[in-house]
C-alpha cells in the first residue's frame, strides 16, 4: 500500500498514533506507518523487507518470530495472530513488542497488515513480579513457591535435603539483623564446596531451607554427604567470626518416597525432628517410621490428656525396716489404640516442649486424689502420694493455685501429697522456682528432690530447701553396689537425713542384694521392682486388705 495513495491528514493521524502500523505484501515488502513510534530503529520506513526488520529481533526469537509469520501466509487466514518478541533499538538496547496481523485480500492478493506495540515496561514489570514471586526477598534465593512449582519435575532418584538453623534466634538477638543474611551465605558456600554446584536451594521458612541434589545417591552416601556438610558448614561459620557458630539441622528425603499431595509437611516433619531429636538423618525404613511415630505421638498427646487416655500406675515406696507401704509414686502411662503403649520419657518431654505439661500434671494429680479418696473409704490407714512436678509447672504463675483446688475438690489435706522435682531442674538456682516450692512448704506440701545423684547432683540443695524427702537415682545405687566409696557416701546421706528429718529414698531397688545392702547401711526407705512393680489403682485397691493390715503410718 503506498503512502502515496493515502490523505495526507490520515498520514498525520498514523504519526501521532502510540503504535507502528505496518503493511507487508505477499513478496514481504514491508510499510512501515508512524515515524514517531519505528524513529528508534535502525530501519527504513518505506520498502524495507522482513528480514531487515528479522535482523533487528533477539536471535533467541528470530526462528520462532520467522515461523509463525510463514505458517500464518500459507494459512491464507483471516484471524487475527499475535506474538511477542524482542526488537534492538538505535542505542542497541533490546525493546519487548508485541505484534498484531492479520491477513486481507488487497488488490487480488492477499497481504497481512498489522501494528506494533512497545510492551516492555509491562514485560519487564511482569518478569519482576515473576521474580518476586521465586524468590526469597532477604536472601534471593528461591523460595517456597518455586519449590511446589519444581517439586512435581524432579526425577525420583534424586534427593531433597532439609536444612534447618537450629539457633537462629539466639544468633539473631547476639549479632542484629543480618544473622539469616550471612548464615545463608555460609551454607551456600558449604554446598558449593560439597555438593560442586549439582543442586538447587530453596528457603522455605524463616530457618528452614531445601536443596534438591541433582544426581542418584545411596543411602549410606547421602549421610556421608550430609555428614561433610555439617563439618564444611561448621568450620566455614566458626572461620568468619566465632559468635556465628549454629548447629544445622540436617534431613533427607528421597524424591520418589514424596508426598506429592503435600511435600513440605514432610519438610516440616524432617525439620523440627533433625532440631529437636536427631540429626542427621534419612527419611527412609526405620528411621521413616521412628519420625512419623514421632509426629502421630506429639499429634495424639493433646487429646489423650483432654480424654483421660493416660491414667496412672502406683509404685509403693516401703519402710526399709518393717516392709510397710508408707506412699505410692503416681506415674503416667499411656495406653494408645493404635499406637500401643507410649512411654513416659517418650511423651513427658514432648509435653513439655508443646506447652501441655502442666495439663498432664493436673491430670496425674486428680487420679492419685481419686485414688486416696476410695482408698480411704475402706482403709484406716492413711498413705501419701508422690506426684513428679516438672519445672515447666513451678514457673507457671497460677500452679500453687491449680493445685490447692484439686486437692480442695477432693478434700485430700496437702500433707498426703509429696511433690518430687528433678534435682536436675534446681541447678540452675532458679529464684521463681526456689520461691514457689517455699510457697508450697508454707501450704503443707512436702516436698522431694527425684533423681538425686544423677549427673551433676545439687548438694546445696539440701540445705537451701524445706524438703521433706530426697530420692537417690538408680544410677548412683547402681555404683554404690559396685563402689565402696560409695557406698559409704550414701551411708552418710542416710546420717545427714536422720540428721536434719530428710527422709531418703534408694530408687530402683531390683535384687534381694541390693536390698539387703541398703538395708545394713540403715537406708531408711526403699523403692524398686524387686519390692513392688507398678500397677493400676485398682489392684492396690483390691490389696487393700493386706496394706491395712501392714497398719500403715504417714
Amino acid at each position: 500500500m503506498d503512502k502515496q495513495t493515502l490523505p495526507k491528514a490520515l498520514l498525520n493521524l498514523f504519526d501521532n498514533a502510540s503504535e507502528g502500523l505496518w503493511f507487508m505484501d505477499d513478496k514481504n515488502i514491508v510499510q512501515f506507518y508512524n515515524a514517531t513510534f519505528y524513529q528508534q530503529y535502525d530501519i527504513s520506513l518505506e520498502h524495507s523487507t522482513l528480514d531487515d526488520w528479522l535482523a533487528l529481533v533477539h536471535p533467541e526469537d528470530r526462528v520462532r518470530l520467522t515461523d509463525e509469520v510463514y505458517t500464518y501466509q500459507k494459512g491464507h487466514t483471516s484471524s487475527r495472530v499475535k506474538t511477542r518478541y524482542r526488537v534492538k533499538n538505535s542505542s542497541g538496547r533490546y525493546l519487548w513488542i508485541e505484534s498484531t496481523g492479520v491477513m486481507v485480500e488487497y488488490c487480488d492478493r492477499y497481504v497481512m497488515v498489522g501494528v506494533n506495540r512497545n510492551i516492555s515496561e509491562e514485560v519487564f514489570y511482569s518478569q519482576h513480579l515473576t521474580y518476586v514471586a521465586n524468590h526469597d526477598s532477604e536472601t534471593g534465593l528461591f523460595n517456597r513457591h518455586k519449590f511446589l512449582q519444581n517439586a512435581p519435575d524432579l526425577n525420583e532418584d534424586e534427593w531433597i535435603l532439609v536444612c534447618c538453623f537450629t539457633q537462629l534466634q539466639q544468633l539473631q538477638r547476639r549479632i542484629g539483623s543480618d544473622a539469616m543474611e550471612r548464615l545463608s551465605s555460609i551454607l551456600v558456600s558449604t554446598l558449593n564446596d560439597v555438593l560442586a554446584l549439582r543442586y538447587d536451594l530453596y528457603r522455605i521458612s524463616t530457618d528452614v531451607f531445601v536443596v534438591t541434589v541433582k544426581q542418584p545417591l545411596e543411602v549410606d552416601q547421602v549421610l556421608i554427604l550430609m555428614n561433610q556438610i555439617e563439618s564444611t558448614f561448621n568450620s566455614l561459620s566458626q572461620a568468619c567470626n566465632t559468635t556465628l557458630a549454629s548447629r544445622l539441622g540436617l534431613g533427607a528425603l528421597p524424591v520418589g518416597d514424596m508426598n506429592p499431595d503435600s511435600p513440605l509437611e514432610q519438610v516440616f516433619s524432617l525439620s523440627e525432628y533433625t532440631r529437636s531429636v536427631s540429626s542427621p538423618v534419612t527419611y527412609i525404613g526405620e528411621t521413616r517410621y521412628e519420625i512419623d511415630r514421632y509426629f502421630d505421638v506429639q499429634d495424639a498427646l493433646k487429646t489423650a490428656i483432654e480424654s483421660h487416655q493416660i491414667t496412672i500406675v502406683l509404685q509403693p515406696i516401703v519402710e526399709a525396716s518393717t516392709r510397710k507401704i508408707i506412699s505410692f509414686e503416681a506415674l503416667a502411662r499411656w495406653e494408645h489404640p493404635k499406637l500401643g503403649s507410649i512411654s513416659p520419657a517418650e511423651f513427658i518431654p514432648m509435653a513439655e516442649k508443646l506447652g501441655h505439661i502442666h495439663i498432664l500434671g493436673m491430670e496425674v494429680l486428680v487420679q492419685a486424689c481419686q485414688y486416696l479418696v476410695t482408698f480411704d473409704e475402706i482403709n484406716k490407714a492413711r498413705p501419701q502420694v508422690n506426684v513428679n512436678v516438672s519445672a515447666h509447672q513451678l514457673l507457671k504463675i497460677d500452679f500453687v493455685d491449680d493445685v490447692l483446688e484439686v486437692l480442695k475438690r477432693f478434700g485430700i489435706a496437702p500433707e498426703r501429697i509429696v511433690l518430687e522435682i528433678t534435682e536436675s531442674y534446681l541447678l540452675d538456682d532458679n529464684p521463681i522456682i526456689i520461691g514457689i516450692l517455699n510457697k508450697l512448704h508454707v501450704h503443707g506440701f512436702k516436698l522431694s528432690i527425684d533423681d538425686f545423684g544423677a549427673g551433676m547432683s545439687a548438694i546445696t540443695s539440701l540445705f537451701r530447701l524445706p524438703l521433706y524427702q530426697v530420692k537417690l537415682d538408680m544410677a548412683l545405687i547402681n555404683e554404690a553396689m559396685l563402689l565402696d566409696a560409695c557406698l559409704k557416701f550414701i551411708t552418710h546421706l542416710c546420717e545427714f537425713g536422720r540428721m536434719h528429718r530428710i527422709t531418703l529414698v534408694a530408687e530402683g531397688v531390683e535384687t534381694i542384694a541390693m536390698l539387703n545392702k541398703l538395708t545394713e547401711i540403715r537406708m531408711p526407705y526403699l523403692q524398686g521392682y524387686y519390692l513392688y512393680r507398678p500397677c493400676a489403682p485398682e489392684f492396690w485397691l483390691e490389696k487393700s486388705a493386706e496394706v491395712n493390715r501392714q497398719a500403715m503410718q504417714v
